[in-house]
């Protein structure tokens, strides 16, 4: 993986590579970086609480003034790096999806499609096999 400018990410302990995500918000020689956002073409202003929709004002403060983050900033990196790992998992269940979408594609196109009704009836009766086999 590589940030913005270009640079590889180095590994880090225990982890194989860190997001895009973590990267941008919190350099790898601090771990935070206090005064702004470092882009490689200069600082990034810090954002505050004016930045922000109104409907998300009180709940970032809350979670500033109990002590789970340090900044405006911090929040929404973690914000981020939730939305990013929700991306991925979404990616790999729609990969899923998209496959059991083409197999129900094929069978209907090979006519072996059935209805509700007769799938339920189907079922019941392989219940009721296993049932009385004692499985």
């Amino acid at each position: 993986m590589r940030v913005p400018d270009g640079t590889p990410l180095a590994p880090t302990a225990g982890i194989a590579e860190r997001s895009l995500v973590d990267a941008a918000c919190f350099p790898a020689d601090t771990g935070r970086q206090p005064e702004g956002r470092s882009t490689g073409a200069g600082v990034l202003p810090r954002m505050d609480l004016t930045s922000l929709p109104d409907e998300f004002k009180e709940l970032v403060r809350a979670q500033i003034e109990a002590g789970h983050f340090r900044s405006v900033d911090e929040v929404v990196c973690s914000a981020l790096r939730l939305l990013q790992e929700r991306e991925e998992l979404f990616a790999s269940h729609r990969e899923e999806l998209r496959a059991q979408i083409a197999n129900g594609v094929a069978v209907e196109e090979r006519g072996e499609l059935r209805d509700g009704p007769e799938a339920i009836a189907d079922v019941r009766r392989r219940i009721d096999e296993r049932l009385r086999s004692g499985e």
